[in-house]
């Protein structure tokens, strides 16, 4: 397993960890330091519309 500090607001970082356990290939890297970011929904917003 792989140790990768993260610290971004990620749903894959965990207490500064990187916890992303699958990788694929990434055809299109975004506004982001990581391939694999996803950023998490605030609080209380989970299923709203945006």
């Amino acid at each position: 397993m792989t140790n990768i500090n993260c610290a971004e607001n990620c749903i894959h970082q965990k207490n500064g960890k990187c916890q992303l356990t699958h990788i694929s290939i990434v055809s299109e890297v975004r506004d982001s330091k990581c391939a694999y970011f996803q950023a998490r929904e605030a609080p209380g917003t989970a299923g709203k519309p945006k």
